[in-house]
């Protein structure tokens, strides 16, 4: 059918779909897969669920089509008579964490499980927009640009990007964040995902770490500002300006790194830090490299959007750790030292 030629072409897989540069198409095709799924035309049927599937790359997107109610139009194609059909919808269902015998019902129950509570988030949303227009990406890109021009061009660990507001609350609700527990982010940039960090849980600190003083201080102020009128319980939050090696990390709970650019030795030393410090139970958000320690065991990873520096609004890969117990070699060290 026509129509179904139409839809193929227009979200087949492009070497760059997965990419949202263009949230509002992405929302109209999405749109226009859910509707031709009603159809009964077997060959349409087939072209929606392909469409589906390539626009569910991302727990962001994954997160909107819930809501937006496409596992039950999944569970349709799945007991379509095209064969094509129903392969392509058992496999985007798996994406959601289905197995042969869950209703649907269960599929969303077990999916929104790691969910933060949506009124929170809602509301948090809405505070952290105004906190980001106040210091725009594109600035701290330049803070970023001046420091490696200062340095004769060698970038070394330096690169600018953001966490995506929505990737965060996704993120957080998969570390179960508890009241009382102290957060600590890895360059922490202009400090916006502390500011976001606080407003989603009620952690009892949010400390940054920001090496770049330029970048710092532009967002020491904007903490401090967020810090005096934005803050929505007693936990405060804070950005430091320095080396983040030369810190203890020994308090924090939940460490989170936005390390899309860190180099290999960094990313040792990282490890290496983590398991000389860190607390049995921490748990560590790290965005794009993966670590290797002998205390860190993975528990999952998943797919969420990053603005960085030259690709914009990319999906990036978020690992998460848990910092297991100390090896009695270890304790057997820290006694002798």
């Amino acid at each position: 059918p026509t129509r179904c030629m139409s839809l193929e072409k227009e979200v087949g897989r492009a070497k760059d779909f997965g990419r949202r540069t263009d949230a509002a198409h992405w929302h109209q095709t999405f749109e226009e897969a859910m509707e031709l799924a009603h159809s009964s035309d077997g060959e349409d049927q087939a072209a929606a669920a392909d469409a589906l599937n390539k626009h569910l790359h991302t727990e962001n997107e994954k997160h909107f089509a819930i809501e937006a109610g496409v596992l039950p139009l999944l569970e349709s194609l799945l007991h379509s008579d095209n064969d094509d059909a129903s392969q392509v919808a058992k496999i985007t269902l798996f994406g959601f964490g289905w197995r042969k015998g869950m209703t649907m019902l269960d599929v969303e129950a077990a999916y929104k499980s790691t969910w933060l509570d949506k009124q929170r988030v809602a509301a948090a949303r809405t505070v952290w927009e105004g906190v980001d227009l106040k210091v725009s990406w594109e600035d701290g890109k330049k803070l970023m640009e001046q420091e490696v021009q200062a340095r004769g061009g060698k970038i070394g660990a330096l690169t600018w990007g953001e966490t995506a507001f929505e990737s965060l609350a996704i993120m957080l609700g998969h570390v179960h964040p508890q009241a009382g527990e102290h957060f600590l982010d890895l360059g922490a940039g202009l400090g916006k995902v502390l500011c976001a960090a606080h407003l989603l849980c009620d952690f009892a600190s949010c400390v940054g770490i920001e090496l770049i003083e330029g970048t710092a201080v532009a967002g020491q102020g904007l903490v401090s500002e967020f810090a005096g009128s934005c803050r929505t319980h007693d936990g405060s939050v804070e950005l430091l300006q320095g080396d983040f090696l030369e810190a203890d990390w020994s308090s924090a709970d939940v460490v989170f790194a936005n390390a899309s650019m860190f180099p290999k030795d960094l990313l040792k030393t990282i490890a290496q830090k983590m398991d000389a410090e860190l607390k049995e139970g921490a748990r560590v958000v790290f965005i794009t490299n993966s670590l290797k320690g002998e205390r860190l065991a993975q528990l999952n990873a998943r797919r969420l959007y990053c603005k960085h520096q030259e690709e914009g609004d990319t999906p990036a890969t978020f690992f998460l750790y848990q910092v297991g117990a100390r090896t009695c070699e270890a304790q057997d060290r820290e006694v002798s030292e």
